[in-house]
């Protein structure tokens, strides 16, 4: 610990990646194929069509 706050270096480095992964992918605004579950984590959501 320091500063009475634990040490994590990577507190906040996934959410950092994600965020450019989504600057990267995302087409449309408001859509984003990397969605972000409540206290679980990310999952990817593709938009698939039918051939």
């Amino acid at each position: 610990m320091t500063r009475s706050r634990p040490a994590s270096p990577f507190g906040r480095s996934i959410d950092v990646l994600v965020s450019r992964l989504r600057r990267k992918l995302d087409t449309n605004e408001g859509s984003s194929v990397i969605r972000t579950v409540r206290t679980g984590g990310y999952i990817f959501t593709p938009h698939v069509e039918d051939a």
